[in-house]
């Protein structure tokens, strides 16, 4: 948790918040999203991929880049690995409420998931979307969604370290 109020922080922010202050075991990073298309909807995932910002490691000595792509790699796979636990219960749990459109899990390279522990991103709804916004603003909708991160939560610690 970020913040108690409805203040603005930078994606760095965030990430540093997590991995310095928090020391949480993962970070979960909740988003509505939005399309000039209003017709557009449903639910995505994401992670990060090394592969997205490799570029970075050849100003690194050799030995570096060995240290940070094995560390990226295996943070890549837990973080994959959390995207899809969470994303499956999200589409199982929303598709109570509606007919919903599964965007799927997808890679990406954003600040917010490049921290020191599993991060993934997920984007419940597009609130440019009237019926999804209006869906999105239900408590009873809001409590399944998080009823289903922290289930999914509880299944990736059961996997990841039994």
């Amino acid at each position: 948790m970020t913040r108690d109020s409805d203040s603005a922080l930078t994606l760095d922010q965030r990430t540093r918040y997590a991995d310095t202050f928090s020391k949480g075991a993962v970070l979960i990073s909740l988003h509505g999203n939005a399309n000039a298309n209003t017709a557009v909807r449903g639910i995505e995932t994401y992670y990060m991929a090394p592969h997205l910002f490799t570029t970075q490691l050849t100003l690194m000595n050799e030995n570096d880049q060995k240290k940070v792509n094995f560390y990226t790699q295996e943070l890549a796979k837990e973080s994959e690995k959390l995207a899809h636990m969470l994303h499956k219960n999200l589409i199982t749990t929303a598709s109570n409420f509606q007919d919903v459109v599964d965007r799927k899990v997808k890679k990406q390279a954003g600040q917010v998931l490049f921290g020191q522990m599993p991060s993934v991103l997920i984007e419940f709804g597009f609130l440019s979307n009237p019926e999804e916004c209006k869906l999105l603003k239900k408590d009873g909708y809001q409590e399944a969604l998080a009823t289903s991160v922290a289930d999914g939560l509880r299944e990736f610690f059961a996997t990841s370290f039994a």
